[in-house]
């Protein structure tokens, strides 16, 4: 087949794709443009960064939020990302001040202790009382 044949298939495909999209939910929590989105590995969770400089977590399903974070960045974010094979306990984002900030939660009976360190200083955040499935 003509590579511009094929190109031109898959811009039309492309296009009718795109418009049958609809908005399926409008999740509300952040206080600035929303740069960064992703699901977890089996796609019930996702996690937004925004510039707000705020990491959430979402029951996209239930369009609800799990809990958020400040990030500790000093700028937008720009990028989440949850690590793979580590059960979905990593995240790591980056921002518009040049710093990789890595999260490490874990979950002991009710109480979840969450870990937040970036290159420059390491701190700890501790949230009581909420039951993730992660």
């Amino acid at each position: 087949m003509n590579v511009k044949l094929i190109r031109l298939v898959y811009i039309l495909y492309m296009q009718v794709l795109v418009k049958n999209l609809s908005l399926y939910a409008k999740l509300e929590g952040h206080e600035g443009c929303v740069n960064a989105v992703e699901f977890n590995s089996t796609g019930d969770i996702l996690v937004s960064g925004s510039d707000d400089r705020q990491v959430m977590f979402w029951n996209w399903e239930s369009k609800t939020k799990l809990f958020d974070y400040h990030s500790g960045h000093e700028d937008n974010i720009f990028q989440t990302k949850i690590m793979p094979f580590t059960d979905d306990s990593r995240v790591v984002t980056s921002a518009g001040d040049g710093q990789v900030n890595h999260l490490f939660m874990f979950v002991l009976n009710v109480l979840s202790i969450t870990l937040i360190t970036d290159l420059h200083s390491p701190c700890f955040l501790f949230v009581s009382t909420i039951q993730i499935r992660i």
